[in-house]
């Protein structure tokens, strides 16, 4: 119990200097502050670098929901390719944020003037941009001089050519701002149609379309009205832990950004009290992103903490009980009153899974999306009962303390 007992929550003031700093960070990024406004446990979600896992000319996207509450989104071998209406886009800059992390800045395009000259009384208004991070879309660009055609695979070129001579694949959405018709996508490069993004110089036409997934914040909210699998009424999400690995920091990033600016009218403003933990996982120091500005918000918002994880360090988050006794909060129970939203390296999405659940978390606290190692390598069963002994062992020590009336 060592490890529950030395945890505490450390709240701290904002101050004057801080918001200055706050400010000063969000104006460096070319996006600023998101303007505007993940699926339960189930099936994974192929995207952000997933080469061997992207659209496909027999691949379908489509959405289920089982009768556990679980919301997934998943690419289905069948049916033919998806069908999403097309917007033209720009991309305003591949902005390399780590090594092999690419944070793609997308704007949409408006109609031209010559459209407006030619046919002033019927161009089309487009509808505001209304993702949300964590949505999953289609992103498409066409190959251009610093991609080989050698590069290529057989799966991309028949694609390539069923869609125009365009490069497609499903991406999550780090932010988006209605505003500006702006897009922010964290990606990595793993391969041809990544590299052809990241390497793109700006002003570079892009096409997207469609809206899959359901968005991180609104996995988190939308059953909070409902009963539990107990028939019990639902208590109240107390906290919120995000664990991450690699560039699933991304939309974690921007739902975070989201809820901490969410206005007073905003579905999401209920949560906006909860404590919020992202743990981003890395395989070493220098694959950490956005460290500098995650620090930032924790230091300006007392009811957030990032906490990097480093597993050339410490291992991996599941690989002991101290690792995972670091996302216990001791005045919160692990069950009952914490939403965990996993995203990621499919191997630590499938343990964390299925550690929470034999933990007792209910399936409704848990939503997930697997970017890959989706089978290889397996779910390590060691790791899975480290997380489940050690959330149990933990709420049964949270349940003992009596509340405050």
């Amino acid at each position: 119990m060592n490890y529950l007992m030395s945890h505490v929550t450390t709240h701290r003031s904002v101050t004057i200097a801080v918001a200055f700093i706050l400010l000063s960070v969000a104006h460096s990024f070319p996006m600023g502050f998101p303007l505007t406004t993940p699926s339960r446990v189930g099936s994974p979600v192929h995207v952000n670098g997933g080469e061997c896992d992207v659209v496909s000319p027999s691949a379908i996207w489509s959405s289920s929901s089982s009768s556990s509450s679980s919301r997934s989104s998943r690419l289905y071998a069948e049916g033919g390719p998806p069908s999403y209406a097309k917007q033209m886009g720009i991309l305003r800059d591949a902005e390399i944020v780590g090594d092999g992390s690419v944070m793609l800045h997308i704007e949409r395009i408006t109609p031209t003037e010559e459209k407006e000259e030619e046919d002033p009384d019927n161009v089309p208004v487009l509808p505001p941009l209304d993702y949300e991070p964590g949505h999953v879309f289609a992103l498409e660009i066409q190959k251009h001089s610093n991609i080989e055609d050698m590069e290529l695979d057989g799966k991309t070129m028949k694609d390539m050519e069923q869609n125009g001579g365009w490069m497609r694949g499903p991406y999550t959405i780090t932010r988006c701002n209605t505003k500006d018709s702006t897009l922010d996508v964290l990606i990595k490069v793993v391969g041809a149609k990544s590299k052809a993004f990241a390497t793109a110089p700006p002003g570079t036409p892009i096409r997207f379309g469609g809206k899959f997934h359901v968005p991180i914040l609104q996995g988190i909210v939308s059953p909070s009205s409902s009963t539990s699998s107990s028939s019990q009424p639902r208590r109240d999400t107390e906290r919120i832990v995000m664990i991450s690995t690699g560039v699933g920091v991304g939309p974690c990033m921007g739902a975070i950004e989201q809820l901490l600016s969410a206005p007073s009218t905003s579905t999401y403003r209920p949560l906006a009290g909860s404590i919020i933990d992202l743990f981003a996982c890395y395989r070493e120091e220098d694959d950490r992103l956005y460290t500098d500005y995650l620090n930032v918000w924790s230091t300006a918002y007392e009811n957030f903490r990032y906490r990097p994880i480093v597993t050339k360090n410490i291992g991996r988050l599941s690989s002991s009980e101290v690792n995972v006794g670091l996302i216990v909060n001791p005045d919160i129970c692990s069950l009952t009153e914490t939403h965990y939203h996993l995203v990621g390296n499919g191997q630590m999405v499938n343990e964390w899974k299925t550690g929470l659940s034999q933990a007792g978390v209910p399936s409704d606290r848990i939503t997930v999306e697997s970017y890959f190692n989706h089978k290889d390598p397996p779910p390590s069963k060691d790791a899975i009962e480290t997380i489940a002994s050690v959330i149990r062992e933990a709420a049964i020590y949270e349940l003992s303390i009596p509340q405050p009336q």
